[in-house]
């Protein structure tokens, strides 16, 4: 009986005090949430030196619910609703525990955007009663654990279709340790072509599947990693139809405070013009050692140019020149664009490697950056010379690769131009031009013969203090020569290269070949 007893208690003791403990949760929550606005406020005026500010007032107060309103307040002090917060006290929230979390937490969040003069268009253009939607947990070992939802957006006058975008997180208030995984449906839309070089008249963008790692650790350092897969892009007019499939992405940035490391690939199983396939592709490319304070500098002063532009613009309602906003910074931008060279960075472009059925051809190009001790210079390819440590360019060709990609580029021209395709016949044409481009490069020796490709490689290292202007030995098609003789080489081989190429006829029958998928109506 007394057992009876005593369980009974313990139950009435916890029915008692579990809504204390939920109030208690609420009144944290609520201090919480006042230090998380003045950090943001202090965030806008200090690092983006902008006078807007965010405000919240609680609209309902209960024990196991508690309902915000997050203001904006415009450089005026205008104040307009912007986020409404809905806050499900811990440790059990109910609508934690209805999506299946049954750990104790802080809290549970749901917050809508609130329709208004100001986000009227967002609402329009979703034609969604919530066209964003954040829910999460909170929980005691102070990650954050939920999603973010946005409608798909739909402005047909300006042909823009984004896809409904989901953004899952598990990611900790200071972002210290987070993950992200962004999910977004397929998307079409166009923009303005002012360059004429790549038709635009119609985008189509696959579905996006990305994930994201960041971490900060106790000493500052960085490091953030993202992993993506793109089903396809493409894009075009009536005439011309570009679609890169099956794309994968990668991309990594450390920063240690010092030194700012960004390095990225992309890979793609296909691309095809005009439906020609004119095989894969794939990119390699890394910035290293890029001095870090100068980097935010330079990201802070051009985010500021940005915004009083477009502030500037949208109060006119027109597009304004650039100039007026920039000049009054050149100076500025110009020392923190030279203060990138603090740390001695390193680039790094390739390879580069395009890939079809008959084989493979790469770019290459390593260079290793001091910053200039001496700035009395005469010419711009004198800076450039007393800034460089280290050159490494090396271009592979492989002549079966070029036969076929010359055959499809032939091939989309015919296609464009509403011409027959080649033949057989132009096959063997082709064939013949490229195999004397090949006998003219080997002959002259401009060119070395490696593996059935053709290698030009220039690497030149500078010694321990000293710029590559002030080299003694350049390796040319991996042979080591003196800076003077190599000079020389170069031009003597360049020279005979093109001799040789003059006497076959390239020039005369590559474009005597191209003419034949020129429409001469047109």
């Amino acid at each position: 009986m007394r057992k009876r007893y005593l369980m009974g208690g313990l139950a009435i003791a916890l029915i008692i005090a579990y809504p204390v403990a939920s109030h208690i949760h609420g009144n944290t929550i609520q201090a919480r949430l006042d230090s998380d606005i003045q950090q943001l406020n202090q965030y806008i005026e200090q690092e983006l030196q902008q006078s807007v500010r965010f405000s919240y007032e609680q609209t309902q107060s209960g024990i196991f619910t508690s309902q915000y309103m997050i203001k904006f307040k415009d450089e005026e002090g205008k104040e307009i609703p912007l986020l409404q917060q809905r806050i499900d006290h811990g440790p059990f929230p109910p609508n934690a525990l209805k999506k299946g979390h049954f750990l104790p937490v802080n809290y549970a969040s749901k917050i809508t955007l609130i329709n208004n003069d100001l986000t009227k268009a967002i609402f329009t253009v979703t034609q969604s009663e919530q066209p964003i939607v954040i829910e999460y947990v909170y929980g005691y070992d102070s990650k954050a654990k939920g999603y973010v939802g946005i409608a798909p957006i739909n402005i047909s006058q300006e042909n823009l279709q984004l896809g409904a975008t989901k953004i899952s997180f598990n990611a900790k208030k200071d972002l210290t340790d987070s993950y992200f995984h962004i999910e977004m449906e397929p998307s079409k839309f166009a923009w303005l072509n002012t360059s004429g070089f790549i038709p635009q008249e119609f985008n189509h963008l696959g579905k996006i599947d990305m994930e994201m790692h960041y971490k900060l650790d106790e000493k500052g350092n960085l490091s953030v990693e993202t992993q993506s897969d793109t089903d396809y892009y493409r894009f075009g007019d009536k005439e011309t139809s570009i679609a890169i499939h099956r794309v994968k992405d990668t991309q990594k940035v450390t920063d240690d405070g010092k030194g700012l490391d960004i390095s990225a690939t992309q890979k793609a199983e296909q691309v095809l013009i005009n439906d020609v396939d004119l095989g894969s592709y794939s990119v390699d490319a890394g910035y290293y050692q890029l001095d870090s304070g100068a980097i935010k500098s330079l990201g802070r002063t051009i985010y500021a140019i940005a915004f009083n532009y477009f502030n500037a613009a949208i109060a006119q309602k027109e597009l304004l020149s650039p100039e007026p906003f920039l000049e009054s910074r050149l100076f500025e931008l110009g020392m923190q664009a030279i203060a990138i060279f603090n740390q001695n960075p390193k680039l790094q472009y390739g390879p580069i490697q395009l890939r079809n059925k008959a084989g493979a051809s790469s770019v290459k190009a390593e260079l290793d950056f001091v910053l200039p001790k001496d700035l009395n210079v005469t010419s711009p390819e004198e800076i450039y010379l007393k800034s460089l440590k280290k050159l490494d360019l090396q271009f592979v060709l492989n002549p079966a690769w070029l036969k076929q990609f010359t055959f499809d580029v032939l091939t989309v021209m015919a296609k464009s131009e509403k011409m027959p395709l080649p033949t057989d016949k132009d096959k063997a044409d082709i064939d013949l031009i490229i195999d004397d481009m090949h006998k003219s490069a080997i002959e002259s020796q401009f060119f070395q013969m490696k593996d059935n490709d053709l290698l030009f490689a220039v690497t030149a290292q500078a010694p321990e203090g000293k710029t590559i202007d002030q080299v003694e030995k350049i390796s040319y098609n991996e042979q080591v020569y003196t800076k003077e003789d190599v000079e020389e080489i170069l031009t003597t081989r360049g020279r005979q290269f093109i001799k040789l190429m003059e006497e076959r006829d390239i020039e005369s029958r590559w474009d005597e070949l191209v003419e034949r998928f020129q429409n001469p109506a047109e």
